[in-house]
């Protein structure tokens, strides 16, 4: 059984994650998912470290099985949207922030890259087999994807980096973004603190419907989970089911998003 107080607590994280990291804590949950992730060949790569807290990455090899997913390959479904090197392809995720790689000047500092380097606890840098280049940038509970233009990170010649918003059909959503980025590594980063709204409660409560699901447990075990067992035992031992009807619906949500509706976090749709 578990222990109520202490399992709530272990999706705080989750006050903090932008759209596309909330599409992958849905479908990491789906069982079609983890079953092709465990059965996919591996991913065979270069791998570079930089300053402790930079992976540069270059897949060698199409992956398939998670391009069905709209992923450029799979994560370990068992990490957080925090944790898990979760790429989202170009088609599906066309809002990512872009940077332009320009060519820098001998003796010239790149103070973008010098500040993401400062602030981010991690740093992961793809090149995908199709040749599409793309970081996660991970700092104070946020997590940036940005796709790069122009020059390639990976070319021994000097680059520095460019933001580029890009169509004015995408300003709105991008300009969202950059104030997500800013968030993440701007001169003065917010520290990670619980910030939730209305939605992303009725979120977290959907993966958490989901994960007692798949632990057995029942509509009531859930509700000792997310409001805590004397507040669910009030609830249930009354005249009213708004409690027990509130849970079927998270679980309903839940459900949706690990089976297909993840996507439209990553169109714009949610």
């Amino acid at each position: 059984m578990f222990e109520e107080t202490s399992v709530v607590d272990r999706y705080d994280y989750m006050s903090t994650l932008s759209s596309s990291r909330w599409a992958w804590e849905a479908v990491r949950r789906n069982p079609e998912l983890r079953d092709d992730a465990a059965n996919a060949p591996p991913i065979h790569y270069d791998h570079t470290e930089l300053f402790g807290k930079i992976r540069m990455m270059r897949i060698l090899e199409p992956h398939r099985e998670a391009a069905k997913w709209g992923l450029s390959f799979f994560p370990n479904p068992n990490q957080s949207a925090y944790e898990a090197s979760a790429f989202w392809s170009d088609d599906l995720y066309p809002r990512a922030l872009a940077v332009q790689c320009v060519p820098r000047g001998i003796g010239e500092v790149d103070l973008n890259f010098v500040q993401a380097v400062e602030v981010c606890d991690r740093i992961d840098h793809v090149i995908t087999h199709s040749g599409r280049e793309q970081i996660l940038l991970r700092a104070n509970g946020h997590v940036a994807q940005i796709r790069c233009e122009g020059l390639s990170m990976q070319d021994d010649g000097l680059v520095k980096m460019e933001l580029a918003i890009g169509q004015l059909g995408e300003a709105d959503a991008k300009m969202d973004a950059l104030g997500s980025l800013r968030t993440l590594v701007g001169e003065t980063p917010e520290p990670k603190t619980q910030n939730w709204t209305r939605q992303t409660l009725v979120l977290r409560d959907a993966m958490i419907a989901l994960d007692c699901n798949d632990a057995g447990l029942t509509a009531f075990d859930t509700a000792c989970v997310i409001y805590g067992r004397d507040r669910a035992e009030d609830a249930w031992a009354g005249p009213s089911e708004a409690m027990h009807q509130k849970m079927k619906r998270a679980l309903k949500l839940g459900r949706h998003l690990r089976d297909g509706g993840y996507r439209k976090f990553l169109t714009g749709a949610i």
